[in-house]
């Protein structure tokens, strides 16, 4: 008998529709043979561009201070003796500096006496005598300079450690004169220059560092100037790692010292860096003495190359740093043209074509690799065709910072069945009813649940689990054409049955 195919209905262009929408779209794929274990996957950290210390040693910097600052100056002002007659005549002056040292600092006395141009008369009967120029450190004399002052001046007149002090400066001359009337003689003066000389060491007070993730790495140290009264500036020299830096301030104020370090990359993986999705992280450890701090990464939920940082120190010295680890997995997937994919079966109408392809993809290094294992054109009517399952095995291989590692990836592509098939109706009279039978037209099986409508009186009913359905006719010499009003699995086409009443 001749094979018909349905007209589309509202169900069949339904199921036509989801038809359409399955093929276009991947199939679900099968777990693979390693089952991920998410309970216990620890849970991915965001990964920051940089990371903070605080806390860091202190030790490991070298910081010292100086003080080379004038904290006095003053002079005694001329030494101007006036004679009125025969006799000796005395001038004598005095300057006085009241100072206070700081306790690590010291200060220098520094005197001059200019001597170089005296006024004196221009005519014989006198001459000066006694001449002396001297330094008293809380009363008791640290210096005297006679004779010639200018060849020695600014020498060193005495050095003075902490406390308060006074210190004089003094300036003395005689003349002796036979001359009647008055005369005037200017003989010089001096001057007296104080200044705070010193160095010491300085503790730092706080280290930190900040390092950019696979960048720059900037120590910041402080530390505190000791306080010095009367005393505004201090210069600073800091040593770190054989590099130095240099600065100043006023006593008492923190300053901070700055120096760029090493990006330090002292860690390892101790796992495997290639896993399948689902599995844990690589795992990480430090060496050179150095603590790991925090460790960043993006899980392995999804497959793909993935970044995972770590910051560390050993207390001095830190680092931030990555490395790449892959997740990856194996996925199968069927496609079909021509037929609808039900399970591992493909059912298409007798006589019509189906295209067929089953391919398996994994992620590596470089991406998705898609390799097409099976594929085919089949064509038949009432037949089925079958494909045997295949095992499919993949190697990955991934290199990442110490290690090299291989995974082998494992799938099976499932038997698949190719169903070329249509519905067959058949039919008898039995009295004044009509007995009706659908089967699938490759293996003669009942179909169930199917729609069977006649032509001639529009009575439609359902057949059961064995495929039957009844319908009751009176009348003779009439013939009922019955046939399915609907699509199952896809297939579309069938053998209608008619019998004469």
């Amino acid at each position: 008998m001749k094979m018909r195919r349905l007209a589309p209905q509202s169900s069949s262009l339904t199921q036509l529709f989801l038809i359409l929408v399955l093929l276009a779209l991947p199939l679900t794929l099968s777990p693979l043979s390693h089952a991920p274990f998410f309970l216990s996957q620890p849970p991915a950290r965001a990964m920051p561009s940089s990371f903070s210390w605080t806390g860091l040693r202190t030790d490991t910097i070298a910081v010292g201070f100086s003080v080379d600052e004038k904290i006095w100056y003053g002079g005694t002002g001329y030494l101007r003796i006036v004679t009125s007659g025969p006799g000796t005549y005395s001038d004598t002056k005095t300057t006085v500096a009241a100072i206070t040292i700081p306790e690590g600092l010291s200060a220098e006395v520094y005197v001059c006496g200019d001597d170089r141009n005296p006024q004196t008369p221009p005519y014989d009967g006198w001459y000066i005598f006694g001449k002396y120029l001297r330094v008293y450190v809380d009363g008791v004399k640290v210096y005297e300079l006679t004779g010639y002052w200018w060849g020695s001046c600014y020498s060193k007149a005495a050095t003075i450690g902490p406390g308060e002090h006074r210190v004089e400066l003094v300036a003395g001359a005689s003349v002796w004169t036979n001359r009647t009337g008055s005369d005037t003689f200017v003989i010089g003066y001096a001057t007296m220059d104080i200044g705070l000389r010193g160095s010491g060491s300085i503790q730092a007070s706080n280290h930190t560092a900040e390092a950019v993730l696979d960048g720059k790495v900037e120590h910041v140290f402080a530390f505190r100037l000791p306080q010095a009264t009367g005393v505004r500036n201090m210069s600073w020299r800091a040593t770190w790692n054989g590099v130095e830096k240099a600065g100043n301030g006023a006593p008492g104020s923190v300053q901070t010292a700055v120096f760029e370090g090493v990006n330090r990359d002292q860690w390892v993986f101790t796992s495997p860096v290639v896993i399948r999705v689902g599995e844990s992280v690589p795992s990480v450890n430090a060496t050179d003495n150095y603590v790991i701090d925090a460790v960043y990464h993006a899980g392995s939920e999804e497959a793909g190359m993935h970044a995972l940082a770590v910051a560390l120190s050993n207390g001095d010295e830190v680092g931030f740093t990555s490395a790449s680890y892959l997740v990856t997995e194996i996925r199968r997937e069927t496609k079909v043209s021509g037929g609808t994919l039900i399970g591992s079966a493909i059912w298409a109408n007798s006589n019509s074509t189906i295209l067929f392809n089953q391919t398996v993809s994994y992620c590596d290094s470089i991406g998705w690799v898609t390799e097409k294992i099976r594929e085919g054109v089949e064509t038949g009517s009432a037949v089925t065709k079958v494909f045997e399952e295949i095992n499919v095995s993949r190697r990955v291989g991934f290199s990442s910072k110490n290690r090299s590692d291989e995974l082998e990836l494992t799938t099976m592509l499932p038997k698949l069945t190719l169903v070329f098939t249509h519905i067959k109706i058949s039919a008898e009279r039995s009295g004044s009813n009509v007995n009706a039978r659908a089967c699938w037209a490759h293996e003669g099986s009942p179909v169930a649940g199917l729609r069977v409508r006649c032509f001639e009186t529009d009575q439609s009913g359902v057949t059961d689990l064995d495929g039957c359905v009844s319908f009751r006719l009176v009348g003779s010499g009439l013939q009922a054409t019955l046939y399915p009003v609907d699509s199952l699995n896809g297939i579309g086409v069938y053998e209608e049955a008619r019998v004469r009443l």
